[in-house]
């Protein structure tokens, strides 16, 4: 097996765990996002945002820095899932 498909089926494997292995959706979506923001670098955060109602909501973050930044974007309609809030409803 090449070394990119290795590494793709090691993070199935380990995302597969981290799902069997908690006991409620918020769990799962908290240890992925500590795990995305841990693959990515010991200073960075993560927020996982869902938008129920077409409003965004974080769901769960790696930790606070992550929650201030999600809210202050909401707030100001600015940020990477600022153009998903304001299309045009049917």
């Amino acid at each position: 097996m090449a070394e990119g498909s290795a590494d793709i089926a090691a993070s199935i494997a380990e995302l597969q765990a981290l799902l069997l292995g908690t006991e409620s959706i918020d769990g799962f979506l908290h240890e992925m996002a500590m795990l995305a923001a841990g693959t990515l670098g010991d200073s960075l955060s993560c927020g996982i945002t869902l938008q129920p109602n077409g409003r965004p909501l974080t769901a769960a973050s790696s930790d606070q820095s992550a929650s201030q930044v999600d809210e202050l974007q909401y707030g100001l309609h600015q940020g990477p899932r600022s153009g998903h809030r304001h299309a045009p409803s049917s």
